[in-house]
């Protein structure tokens, strides 16, 4: 699944291009309502969604990335 290298800037919802973030986001959202990934958590977010071993099982831990 399609993630942002590490540093990339992210310039709009995440869609298409990286279903790895909308994932995360739609898993996160359902333990932390309003959950999104953003320009300020994007790095910490795409971090994890590099860590096969984590994803999507992570999300659910998403309280602990900054909103």
């Amino acid at each position: 699944m399609a993630t942002p290298t590490p540093g990339e800037p992210l310039t709009r919802k995440p869609g298409p291009e990286y279903p790895a973030l909308a994932l995360f986001a739609d898993r996160a959202a359902a333990v932390l309502p309003g959950f999104s990934v953003t320009v300020d958590n994007q790095d910490a977010v795409a971090a994890l969604c590099l860590r096969p071993a984590a994803f999507p099982s992570a999300a659910p831990w998403s309280e602990a990335v900054p909103a």
